[in-house]
C-alpha cells in the first residue's frame, strides 16, 4: 500500500472531557440558522409542510420548533410522522420504460431534517471543541481537502 500510516497510532491515554454530550439542548439561534438554509425548492415530505414556508416563516417558527425539538430530545421520543417517507422513483438515463433506469429517493419531513441538522451541528461542534477527531480524519469535514 502507498498509504503512509506511520502517524496512525492511537493515543496512549484518552482525554477526559468535562461537558456531557448525552444531554443536548438546542438554542433558538441554532434552529433559526438551520431554517434559514433550508432549500425552498426541495419537495415536501409526507407531512406536506413546505420547505419554502419553513424558510420564509423562520422568524416565527424558530420558537415553537426549538421547543418541540428540545422536548423530543429530553423525552427521547421522535414523532412517528417524522419517521415516514414518500419513496419516489427518479429517472437516471437511457430507456424510460426500463425499471432499472430509475433510482428510489425518500422524501422525508423537512422539519425532521431540520432537527437532525440541529443535533448534527451540536455534536460536530462538541467534537471540534474537544479535538475528538484526529487530524488524520478528513472525510466529511468542512474546510478540509
Amino acid at each position: 500500500s502507498n498509504i503512509d500510516d506511520s502517524s496512525a497510532m492511537l493515543p496512549e491515554e484518552l482525554k477526559t472531557i468535562s461537558d456531557d454530550i448525552s444531554y443536548i439542548e438546542l438554542t433558538v439561534t441554532v434552529v433559526e440558522d438551520i431554517l434559514k438554509i433550508v432549500n425552498p425548492t426541495k419537495a415536501s415530505g409526507p407531512d406536506f409542510i413546505s420547505p419554502k414556508l419553513l424558510k420564509e416563516a423562520s422568524s416565527v417558527l424558530k420558537y415553537p420548533l426549538c421547543k418541540l425539538f428540545n422536548l423530543s430530545l429530553s423525552t427521547s421520543t421522535f414523532p412517528d410522522e417524522w419517521k415516514r417517507a414518500n419513496v419516489t422513483p427518479v429517472y437516471k438515463n437511457s430507456k424510460p420504460n426500463d425499471v432499472k433506469n430509475y433510482r428510489p429517493i425518500s422524501l422525508l419531513s423537512v422539519i425532521s431534517k431540520c432537527m437532525e441538522r440541529s443535533v448534527y451541528k451540536h455534536v460536530y461542534n462538541h467534537y471540534m471543541r474537544h479535538y475528538i477527531l484526529t487530524k488524520n480524519q478528513s472525510g466529511f469535514q468542512r474546510l478540509i481537502n
